[in-house]
């Protein structure tokens, strides 16, 4: 089975062709396509209870137990699970065969996506993951490969702009003003091992205080919600 392209983005139509070579007769009603996405999370979950327990005897001293616990957690979607006979058949003769079939992919679809981090307690997994496969009925006859899909393409702009206006506080309640940030990006889509370019403007005119220093990171954060729980892993890409 062969895709016409190697990924694809939520309401595209998806094509491609199926190639049998056999060199026996096959006793098959046709040919069927599964089309499943899903997606399976997980993370472990620690938290403490404390107990307080009367004293053991009498002028003794109360006690407090410490409990902990730890909980998988584990959560499963479905996406999309579908199945539909491309093409109906009274058996297969010998020789090489094409079939071609198409389908159109729901909108909304998330992207596929894999992440795994064994080096925190939580051990947390998240991964998005399609698969088409097609089945000769009647037989065990069958071939499964991974369908990708990505994201649609943000829109392009030029000179992407951001502005924060803080208020500036010391001794954690004495106001000092206020001070402005805008920074401006050439573009706001980059590839990676691209050099993203951006200037900055600070306003401090309202604060009191010195600016002595402006720093600059890009942060990839994912957050895995499973039960009404969380767990978000921040990675820092860049630091300046």
């Amino acid at each position: 089975m062969q895709t016409e392209y190697p990924f694809y983005e939520p309401g595209q139509t998806v094509q491609g062709k199926v190639f049998i070579l056999t060199d026996q007769p096959i006793m098959t009603s046709g040919i069927q396509i599964e089309v499943s996405g899903k997606e399976k999370n997980k993370f472990l979950r620690f938290w403490s209870e404390y107990r307080h327990h009367p004293p053991a005897h009498e002028g003794g001293h109360p006690r407090t137990e410490r409990i902990d616990h730890r909980e998988k957690l584990k959560q499963k979607n479905h996406f999309i699970d579908e199945k539909t006979r491309i093409i109906s058949l009274s058996g297969l003769a010998p020789g090489a065969h094409c079939v071609g079939f198409s389908f159109t992919l729901p909108t909304g679809l998330p992207s596929s996506f894999f992440f795994k981090n064994d080096h925190v307690r939580e051990k947390p997994k998240a991964k998005v993951k399609y698969h088409i496969k097609v089945k000769l009925e009647g037989t065990n006859i069958k071939s499964k490969q991974v369908l990708m899909i990505r994201e649609p393409a943000v829109k392009f702009k030029e000179g992407d702009e951001q502005f924060e206006k803080s208020d500036i506080n010391t001794c954690c309640c004495i106001s000092q003003g206020t001070s402005c940030l805008k920074t401006e990006f050439e573009k706001n889509i980059y590839c990676p091992n691209e050099c993203a370019k951006a200037i900055m403007h600070i306003d401090n005119k309202e604060c009191k205080v010195d600016t002595t220093h402006v720093t600059f990171a890009v942060e990839q954060r994912i957050v895995i919600h499973i039960k009404g729980h969380n767990h978000t892993t921040v990675r820092n890409l860049v630091s300046h």
